[in-house]
């Protein structure tokens, strides 16, 4: 009888020790975007494009498949912006990858949002719209004299943004969401 004990209390412990050492599925760590730079081009002057650098590392010790990425972003005057990412791609093991997010404003698109969300008529609009749009790094409308176009002060453009990314390995997923503001805060 003792013996019967003994061997099923060798027993459960043997089982105990292979169950321990069966390969575990790994957690999959959240992979973060991070906004590395914003910055505006205008190559025509009717139209900027405002474009967005992002950095994302995977800390994983195996790939990390990305099957979404978004990214919205809000000057806080007007100009927002939404862009998502729809072609899959793949982080390397403990790697890291850079990838672009472009959005287009026009000095119009402006001076319709104003018109429209804060009721301004026409001239007013265009005047309201000067400043943002100078901010930005726009060129010049054609419907305003150079000398006004000069005397105008150009606001300062502080991004607010939010990521979103979606990844997968290794059967498991997971959403993760990140915020911020560009030039970040001091």
């Amino acid at each position: 009888m003792k013996l019967n004990i003994f061997l099923s209390i060798v027993l459960a412990c043997f089982l105990v020790v292979i169950a321990g050492c069966a390969p575990q599925k790994p957690e999959l760590l959240p992979c973060k975007p991070e906004v590395t730079q914003i910055g505006v081009t205008t190559p025509e002057g009717a139209w900027s494009v405002i474009g967005t650098q992002l950095s994302i590392a995977n800390p994983n010790t195996y790939p990390v498949s990305v099957d979404g990425l978004t990214l919205k972003f809000d000057t806080g005057n007007g100009i927002q912006g939404y862009e998502e990412i729809l072609q899959k791609f793949d982080i390397p093991a403990q790697g890291k990858i850079s990838q672009q997010v472009s959005c287009n404003v026009t000095f119009m698109s402006i001076v319709q949002d104003l018109a429209m969300n804060k009721g301004l008529a026409g001239p007013k609009a265009v005047g309201a719209a000067a400043p943002i749009w100078k901010g930005l790094g726009g060129n010049k409308p054609g419907m305003l004299p150079q000398a006004v176009w000069d005397g105008i002060p150009a606001d300062p453009i502080i991004y607010s943004y939010e990521t979103s990314i979606y990844t997968r390995a290794n059967g498991l997923q997971k959403w993760v969401k990140s915020a911020g503001t560009w030039p970040p805060a001091k």
